[in-house]
């Protein structure tokens, strides 16, 4: 009867642990992209264009411009995967694979409701982003 009790109780917590921990990650994703976007623009505002790179790239790449800007930031997000990058410097897009690590498109441009969905910034603006209740 205990070991019932206990597995029951496990069966409602463990999803409900790792539901939050997606969850952080998300919110910490969120977070980097928000400050890379924030370097970009002051790089911008100097430069009078963006990083440029041919093909996508991990923001480890943009060391030598961001530093100036942002000191330390995280090349990785919340899944420990790089950050993407692609800009021709009029224009660039930033963004966070997700829990699955995969490019999704195409981009839903809005809420997205699961945890394997890209988390996208163009130009600054985050264009897709988790919102509600997350799968």
């Amino acid at each position: 009867m205990v070991s019932a009790i206990i597995g029951l109780i496990a069966a409602i917590a463990i999803p409900n642990l790792i539901n939050a921990i997606q969850r952080g990650r998300q919110a910490r994703t969120i977070g980097d992209l928000r400050s890379l976007a924030t370097g970009i623009a002051m790089y911008q505002q100097d430069h009078t264009r963006f990083p440029v790179v041919s093909d996508w790239v991990g923001v480890a790449a943009l060391e030598d411009s961001l530093h100036a800007y942002m000191g330390v930031y995280n090349e990785l997000d919340g899944w420990k995967r790089p950050f993407m990058y692609l800009s021709d410097g009029n224009n660039y897009t930033m963004a966070s694979y997700g829990l699955n690590g995969n490019v999704d498109l195409p981009w839903a441009m809005g809420a997205t409701h699961f945890f394997d969905e890209d988390i996208v910034v163009n130009n600054g603006v985050i264009i897709q982003f988790p919102a509600g209740v997350q799968q």
